[in-house]
């Protein structure tokens, strides 16, 4: 009985450094969100489309915007409208910070495949993300007025070309769900 003891001490030992450092993690991933506190809101206003022909639509676009998980992820709920009221996009996006490899990451889902973005902080402070094909980008910025300005950028033929930009005003909070 008192071998079991001690073999079960002598585990517990070994395993804290490991446990510990998964107790730091969250908190290093908690201050690395709290960064992100720029973008918390709701958020409303004119979006445009940029389209490969030249041709440009545009829309209204609403982002709420919230902590989650004990501010371990930010939410991202995001929704598209036509100027008759249609949905053109609804997203739901997820940011989180991976400790080990040292950055964010950013997923939205639409009922697609996800695609997953590496993203990293600017002093602006500035959200910069990147897809793993490294051929399109995004930014999340607040402006100097306090406006919320989120734009997309595809890469061709060596040069960087915006495919989307909002710029959006604090807003109503985002309608209760069942």
């Amino acid at each position: 009985m008192l071998q079991k003891l001690a073999l079960c001490l002598a585990m517990s030992l070994s395993l804290s450094p490991s446990i510990l450092a998964q107790e730091e993690a969250p908190k290093d991933a908690r201050v690395a969100i709290s960064a992100l506190e720029f973008l918390v809101g709701n958020w409303a206003g004119p979006g445009t489309s940029y389209r490969t022909n030249g041709t440009q639509t545009h829309y209204h676009d609403t982002e709420y915007v919230r902590f989650d998980l004990d501010q371990k992820v930010l939410l991202i709920n995001a929704a598209g409208q036509d100027d008759d009221g249609g949905t053109i996009y609804a997203l739901h996006t997820i940011i989180y910070y991976d400790v080990d490899a040292g950055h964010y990451i950013y997923t939205p889902y639409s009922g697609r495949a996800p695609r997953s973005f590496h993203c990293q902080l600017e002093d602006s402070p500035k959200l910069l993300c990147l897809n793993a094909a490294e051929d399109y980008r995004l930014t999340f910025q607040r402006l100097p007025d306090g406006q919320w300005n989120e734009f997309g950028e595809r890469l061709a033929d060596g040069a960087w070309s915006k495919s989307f930009e909002t710029i959006l005003l604090p807003a109503e909070p985002a309608p209760e769900t069942d």
